[in-house]
């Protein structure tokens, strides 16, 4: 998030819209709030991306966008079971590799 964004620029803006990648597997596991000042927003789903669309473009004019998702996004949980097969694999291999380089020798 950008605190204190410069208010000036070399050249005047020469569109009025901002793109915003969000996947929409995020969209789709809860609720998207998106919060503007002073704009309003359309989501694509299908590109993944919600085009901002600024209503207010004079010089110095300051853009808020905010997106939350409900439930909020947390850290992501991996079944027990993945990790056990994971690492029973993994064991296996090394096991069945250690035995074949020894009935070689």
């Amino acid at each position: 998030m950008m605190k204190s964004p410069p208010l000036h620029a070399l050249m005047p803006l020469s569109c009025k819209e901002s793109e915003i990648f969000i996947p929409s597997s995020l969209v789709r596991a809860g609720r998207m709030i998106v919060k503007l000042h002073p704009s309003e927003y359309v989501y694509d789903e299908e590109r993944q991306t919600m085009f901002v669309l600024h209503r207010d473009d004079t010089p110095g004019a300051v853009h808020t966008v905010r997106v939350k998702f409900e439930p909020a996004l947390g850290s992501m949980q991996v079944p027990f079971f993945s990790l056990f097969f994971m690492y029973f694999i993994t064991m296996l291999t090394i096991l069945l590799a250690m035995v074949g380089h020894q009935l070689l020798q």
